[in-house]
């Protein structure tokens, strides 16, 4: 499924590309409105998850643009605004959704799946080619209990097989279904990736299970073709491992956040007082409590946002001063701890 990511929060795009990446979606991504178009013109979007706030074309009147042109892909919008009149005019431009920043990645992932026609109350189904099993929610291809380790792009070249198990893909199918616009294989790619599944395929006894029609493309061979009943999911295993996958998120984006947040600290502090700085620090601290909330710092984005506040007063009151440098001491702290693991089933 490949999904379009249109948001100018570089730490916040990371933290999402990295995240649904590693529940196999494909992401590609752009930082203002007029790019997300040509990109959305060019390529067949499964998902387009919108920011309200960007520049050169607004979240709303991009999607008001999508469905005058009779675009009919789903549209996410995300966005910091949460008063019923800023939901209704998103939905009125024409969203299927409307999530408010800052969100848990799970409502995130239940949200998307929903949207994409996989509902997340329901358990994925076990795919089944003769005796050889894909587990969509483990990620693992196994025969007779033997699991095959194949790598992320191997995993998801095998999955489009088993979803379209009667459809015959080509090279340039599989590029565009598999591979993002930032990262373009070579021409050869998808032969390689071929020959690599087949060799790990061979060692137990399955390296029959992709055709090759040449001149044409790839499919599953037509004779291993079987059908199987879908089998229960482990919530507590996929819970387990959303957890560790927000963990890794988090340590990918540390850095980068802590510069935010040293910026804001000598903002505050008075080192810096240019109100083009000042402005840019209520941005700042603006996108980082969409950032860190996703990443399960809850209470972190709320002192974040009581910040984003405080910056706003203009003039500032007399005490202002004293209570942005309190809570940034507090925004240190807690950002210094871990984030919050998730415990249940995302709302939805």
């Amino acid at each position: 499924m490949r999904i379009l990511l249109v948001e100018d929060d570089k730490n916040l795009a990371k933290v999402l590309t990295d995240f649904l990446e590693k529940h196999n979606y494909l992401i590609d991504t752009s930082a203002d409105g007029e790019l997300a178009w040509e990109m959305i013109s060019l390529l067949p979007y499964d998902l387009i998850l919108l920011d309200v706030m960007l520049p050169k074309l607004d979240g709303i009147h991009l999607c008001r643009r999508l469905r005058e042109h009779d675009r009919t892909v789903p549209i996410m919008l995300i966005t910091a605004r949460d008063s019923v009149a800023d939901k209704l005019i998103g939905l009125d431009s024409g969203a299927d959704d409307y999530l408010v920043k800052p969100f848990d990645l799970q409502e995130l992932l239940s949200r998307v799946r929903i949207l994409s026609r996989r509902p997340a109350d329901r358990p994925l189904k076990i795919l089944t080619v003769g005796d050889i099993r894909l587990d969509p929610e483990k990620r693992e291809i196994s025969r007779d209990g033997r699991v095959v380790p194949f790598t992320r792009k191997e995993y998801l070249l095998i999955e489009l097989l088993f979803r379209h198990p009667y459809r015959i893909f080509n090279r340039g199918d599989i590029v565009d279904r598999l591979w993002s616009l930032e990262n373009p294989p070579t021409e050869d790619t998808v032969k390689s990736h071929i020959r690599r599944i087949r060799s790990k395929l061979r060692a137990i006894g399955a390296e029959d299970l992709i055709e090759t029609l040449y001149g044409h493309g790839y499919r599953i061979n037509p004779l291993l073709l079987d059908r199987s009943p879908s089998e229960p999911a482990h919530s507590a295993a996929r819970l387990e491992e959303l957890n560790a996958a927000i963990a890794g998120v988090w340590e990918n984006i540390r850095a980068g956040v802590f510069e935010e947040v040293e910026f804001l600290e000598r903002v505050i502090s008075g080192e810096i007082s240019d109100p083009i700085r000042i402005e840019s620090a209520r941005q700042t601290a603006h996108k980082l409590a969409g950032t860190i909330g996703s990443c399960g710092f809850e209470a972190a984005s709320h002192v974040t946002k009581a910040i984003e506040t405080l910056l706003q007063e203009s003039p500032p009151r007399p005490k202002t001063g004293d209570s942005l440098r309190a809570l940034v001491r507090v925004l240190r702290s807690q950002l210094e701890g871990q984030p919050r693991p998730l415990t249940g089933r995302a709302r939805e």
